[in-house]
């Protein structure tokens, strides 16, 4: 493709765009100072607790208990769904940007983050409602909802990334149910060997907000490259 070509479409699609994400206002100070780093798990006190709850959704669905999680935007997925998406969500070393506004206000409106407020949710309703469980499982619901209602006094806040960083050139673009590729935003000059390697037709509909898709960071990104939007 010749440059001009590239060129145009840069500044049509990469330039004076934003990546969002939201973070708790817990955690805003050492973000505003520190920056982004994906390596650094906020629930790692919690994690092993937070793993063995979420297990209780496969317990209870193999004695035939199908519990269905209701708060999610366009699915109602059964327990072992959720179990699975929050166990390998604790495990991750990276974050996740995106482009779209109606994700960013889906998880605006979730205090103290994502798992947090899903773990209350989950824990209101199995405790409330009348499932098979043991004692110990009971006092583990009881303690992971205690932390979760702490987390969830937090409200979240509104943080943005320039798509011209170059901080997302060793991102991962994730494009859901195909492998990953790499992230095309940042420079021009890396713009230009991405697009001539893969090709426009590979990341277009994305780049368009036709399809769906994440810039998956596994790097810092230092503070002076985050706007916190309010």
């Amino acid at each position: 493709m010749q440059e001009a070509k590239i060129r145009l479409i840069y500044n049509l699609h990469v330039k004076n765009k934003f990546f969002y994400r939201t973070i708790s206002n817990e955690y805003y100070k050492d973000v505003k100072k520190k920056g982004l780093n994906p390596k650094n798990n906020p629930y790692q006190e919690m994690k092993k607790d937070l793993i063995q709850f979420f297990k209780i959704l496969d317990f209870l669905e193999k004695k035939n208990f199908n519990y269905v999680y209701t708060y999610w935007p366009n699915e109602k997925p059964i327990g072992s769904k959720i179990s699975r998406v929050h166990r390998k969500s604790l495990n991750k070393k990276y974050l996740d940007l995106t482009l779209s506004q109606k994700e960013l206000d889906y998880y605006s409106n979730r205090k103290g983050g994502d798992i947090p407020y899903t773990v209350n949710h989950i824990a209101e309703d199995l405790i409330n409602w009348d499932y098979p469980l043991t004692y110990l499982q009971i006092n583990l619901i009881k303690k992971v909802q205690r932390w979760a209602k702490k987390k969830i006094k937090f409200s979240m806040k509104k943080i943005r990334i320039s798509a011209t960083s170059k901080f997302l050139e060793n991102a991962d673009f994730q494009r859901f149910g195909q492998e990953y590729i790499p992230c095309p935003y940042g420079s021009f000059k890396h713009f230009k060997k991405v697009i001539n390697k893969y090709g426009w037709k590979t990341y277009k509909p994305f780049m368009l907000e036709k399809k769906h898709f994440y810039v998956r960071l596994k790097d810092k990104i230092p503070p002076e490259e985050i706007d916190f939007i309010k």
